[in-house]
């Protein structure tokens, strides 16, 4: 699953009709009522305010007084397309005083939530295996040198007469580092920690 850290905005007018996508990280329903009511606050006045939401199991489209499902059902089918998790897309719409017919609008409503999408960075949701080390000075030179080739990172680096740290990754390095370490006794935590890790567009 993959998700966006920063919010992007993004619009598209369609016969006087100024549709605004909002796009926001969110990881609870707090947060998500948080961003509804800074949306509604930086967008006073506007007809709707339709939005769809998914964080794990939980998922939502809201339609808010536009016809049933025409901006709910393409916001969630999109955001379920592009794998996508602990996001919201709000779409403001300012009415220009034409209908649009439930197609058109529809098809608006995913067109300007699709282009506030490509327009963000991209995030992989991952859950990685954590390995606490303590090594020496040259076997850390060895882990530096590896580092990308296996596709790990080092984090919480602390150094004294050897050197602490954790190496997590989403692959299973228990052999590389019983090879590396010359050592049998090489577990990960039980416990995964999740990272964000960013996909080149």
């Amino acid at each position: 699953m993959y998700t966006f850290l920063e919010t992007f905005i993004e619009n598209e007018v369609v016969l006087k009709s100024n549709f605004i996508a909002l796009l926001f990280h969110v990881t609870s329903l707090e947060e998500v009522n948080d961003k509804l009511v800074l949306s509604k606050k930086k967008y006073p006045k506007a007809k709707h305010y339709c939005y769809a939401y998914k964080i794990n199991e939980l998922e939502k489209g809201y339609d808010a007084g536009e016809p049933l499902k025409v901006a709910s059902k393409p916001l969630l089918d999109l955001i379920k397309f592009e794998q996508l998790n602990e996001i919201l897309i709000v779409v403001v719409r300012y009415f220009g005083g034409s209908l649009l017919g439930a197609a058109r609008l529809s098809r608006t409503y995913r067109n300007v939530a699709n282009s506030v999408i490509k327009k963000g960075k991209k995030y992989k949701i991952a859950y990685l295996n954590v390995y606490p080390l303590e090594v020496d000075y040259s076997t850390y030179e060895l882990l530096l040198k590896d580092e990308q080739r296996e596709n790990f990172r080092l984090e919480n680096v602390s150094f004294s007469d050897t050197i602490k740290l954790k190496v997590l990754s989403e692959s299973d390095l228990t052999n590389y580092l019983r090879q590396l370490l010359k050592k049998e006794d090489i577990i990960s935590l039980e416990n995964k920690e999740k990272a964000y890790l960013e996909v080149d567009k």
